[in-house]
C-alpha cells in the first residue's frame, strides 16, 4: 500500500512551515530595526533613523512574502495529501480557514484591536490544522502498520498540543495586558514566551514530516 499524495503532499507542507520558521527571524530584523529607527529619531540621528526604516522596510517585505508563500506551500500540501483521504481533509478547511482570514487580516493592519484578533484566531486554526495534519499521519501509519511512525505521532501530538496551546493562551494574555499601558513591559515578555512556545512547537512537528516523508 503506497501513500504517494501524502508523501508529495507532506514534503509541500514541511516546506511551507519552513518557510513560516524563516519569518521569526526577518520579524526580528523588523522588530530590532524598528526599535533602533525610533530611539535614532528621539536621538535626532535622520541619517541613521532612514538607514534603520529602510531595513525594517526590508524586513516587512521579506515577511510579507515569505509568509504567503509558506501559507500557499501549507494549503497545497494539505490538499494533495488529503487526495489519499482521511484527517488530511479536515486539516485543509482548517488550513483554508487560516489563508482566508489571513488575508482579511491585511485590511485591519490600523486596527490593532481586530488585528490581534485575527492573529489569535489564525493561531488557533494553525493548531487545529496541525493537530488533524498528525492524525493524519497516524492513520496512515496504521494503515501501513508502522508501530514507530505511529508513537512518534502521539509524541509529537502531546508537545504540539501542549505548545500551541499554551502559546494561544499567552497570546491572549498578552492582548489584554495591552491594553493597560503599565503593563505593556510584561505583555513583551509574554510575547517572547509565546514565540519560544510556538518554536519548540515547529521544531517537535517539523521532526515528524520529515520521519513520515521517510517511511511513506
Amino acid at each position: 500500500m503506497t501513500f504517494k499524495n501524502v508523501k508529495e503532499g507532506l514534503k509541500q507542507l514541511r516546506t511551507g512551515e519552513l518557510l513560516i520558521l524563516l519569518t521569526i527571524f526577518t520579524g526580528l530584523v523588523l522588530s530590532v530595526a524598528g526599535t533602533i529607527g525610533q530611539q535614532m529619531q528621539k536621538a535626532g540621528n535622520t541619517e541613521a533613523y532612514n538607514k534603520a526604516m529602510t531595513i525594517a522596510a526590508i524586513g516587512l517585505i521579506a515577511t510579507m512574502l515569505i509568509t504567503a508563500l509558506g501559507n500557499v506551500l501549507k494549503v497545497l500540501g494539505v490538499l494533495k495529501a488529503s487526495k489519499d483521504g482521511g484527517k488530511f481533509s479536515t486539516a485543509l478547511v482548517f488550513a483554508a480557514l487560516n489563508v482566508a482570514l489571513s488575508l482579511a487580516g491585511t485590511f485591519f493592519t490600523k486596527n490593532n484591536v481586530v488585528s490581534d484578533g485575527i492573529r489569535t484566531a489564525t493561531s488557533i486554526l494553525d493548531v487545529f490544522t496541525t493537530y488533524f495534519v498528525v492524525n493524519g499521519i497516524l492513520e496512515v501509519a496504521e494503515r501501513i502498520g508502522n508501530s514507530d511512525l505511529k508513537n512518534q505521532c502521539n509524541k509529537s501530538i502531546f508537545y504540539i498540543l501542549r505548545a500551541e496551546v499554551c502559546s494561544v493562551i499567552v497570546q491572549l494574555i498578552g492582548i489584554f495586558m495591552k491594553k493597560n499601558d503599565t503593563l505593556t513591559t510584561i505583555a513583551s515578555i509574554i510575547g517572547v514566551v509565546a514565540l519560544v512556545l510556538s518554536l519548540i512547537s515547529y521544531i517537535v512537528y517539523l521532526k515528524l514530516l520529515k520521519k513520515a516523508t521517510k517511511v511513506l
